[in-house]
């Protein structure tokens, strides 16, 4: 009887101890309501693919700024603003899903391209750019 009683009780602690973070991980924060309404984690996941594509090292002061920005752009229902927001999230799923060597390659790529264009606007040069 004493070892029913300690694997029920075992059982009903593993059940509270997984049932909560499962229950917790999958209850988003809405900061704004619209549509799509907009979540903390997709502030989170744009100010991530923003620090990684431009390596920003971004302060908490700067990731405070652009929460305001894309908080204000939901508010103000900017659909331009919402778009390239989505748009920036849709990407992040995408380049996150890929292995970290894979990621490096097209950090390459597009370090390249910007390289490029920069060479196509400013064939001159910009300051250090210049050709020597």
């Amino acid at each position: 009887m004493r070892i029913t009683y300690n694997i029920l009780l075992c059982i009903v602690l593993l059940t509270a101890i997984f049932h909560v973070p499962v229950y917790a991980q999958n209850t988003e924060v809405v900061l704004v309501n619209g549509s799509p309404p907009l979540t903390q984690l997709m502030v989170g996941k744009t100010i991530v693919l923003l620090d990684w594509v431009l390596d920003l090292k971004l302060s908490k002061d700067q990731e405070l700024k652009i929460k305001d920005i894309v908080v204000n752009a939901w508010k103000s229902n900017n659909k331009a603003a919402i778009k390239s927001t989505t748009d920036i999230i849709n990407l992040y799923e995408q380049v996150f899903k890929l292995s970290s060597a894979e990621q490096s390659k097209l950090m390459l790529i597009y370090c390249l391209m910007n390289s490029t264009l920069l060479l196509f606007a400013f064939p001159s040069g910009v300051g250090f750019l210049s050709a020597s």
